[in-house]
């Protein structure tokens, strides 16, 4: 009985923080009360409060930063913390340049039948399809080709000149401050595959060529999936750096 009302409490507890975030009383980026604070504000243990916030880190919502207090994560300002809970691509050489990208197609679509299934929607439904090609620095090889689902009701006037006029490249960064979505879990398949004649001459390579093919889901915290994500990375000037486990 005991454990069960701790379990209780502590999942209230978490609910209430992730409910002030989502409401911008705190916002991304800022820092949040103390334990002893929170502790007073929410008529429970520190330690109920301690539990909490551990949680909400271990799900890349807060970060602890020593002697400085905790804050909520942002994906603008700390990204390479939040990397370490994600796979991601890093180029061979430590020296290149930071990662850029070339909006390629913008759309509204009728869902395909494998999106709609992945997404768990209707083939009925409107879906916003976005199309980048990215690369490092200022140079023209293509690494990877993006192709980006999102359900058009979740992103009320989003539109080509949207993304262009974003202030990164990172996607997740325009959801979390226009549209308030904060991703915290992401569901990555990767499968080998060769790239076609289109993407060899764009990556300048010659075909037949491996590269590493992902198909994402990412979810916010409650669970609500926000976007499907089918990415092809070619491997010939970069590698993928796997997610930190346990």
């Amino acid at each position: 009985m005991h454990s069960a009302r701790q379990r209780s409490l502590f999942e209230e507890v978490q609910n209430l923080i992730t409910e002030k975030i989502r409401s911008g009383v705190w916002k991304q980026g800022d820092a949040i009360p103390n334990e002893l604070e929170l502790a007073d504000l929410f008529g429970v243990s520190q330690g109920t409060v301690r539990r909490a916030l551990h949680e909400l880190e271990s799900h890349g919502v807060l970060l602890r930063r020593q002697g400085k207090g905790t804050f909520v994560a942002s994906f603008r300002r700390n990204l390479e913390s939040l990397r370490e809970r994600i796979n991601w691509f890093v180029p061979d050489d430590p020296t290149v340049l930071e990662s850029h990208y070339r909006l390629v197609l913008f759309e509204q679509v009728d869902a395909p039948l494998k999106v709609a299934r992945l997404m768990h929607c209707d083939e009925t439904e409107k879906l916003i399809h976005i199309r980048r090609e990215l690369y490092y620095g200022n140079g023209d090889v293509v690494t990877a080709f993006d192709d980006t689902y999102l359900k058009a009701k979740d992103f009320p006037g989003l539109t080509a000149e949207v993304i262009r006029d974003a202030h990164s490249a990172n996607l997740y960064v325009l959801y979390e401050e226009r549209y308030g979505y904060f991703i915290t879990s992401m569901e990555d398949l990767a499968r080998a595959v060769l790239l076609n004649p289109y993407q060899a001459a764009k990556a300048h390579v010659s075909v037949p060529y491996p590269a590493i093919s992902l198909q994402r889901r990412a979810y916010t915290l409650e669970g609500r999936l926000i976007e499907l994500r089918f990415i092809v990375n070619v491997t010939d000037i970069q590698h993928m750096r796997l997610r930190s486990v346990g």
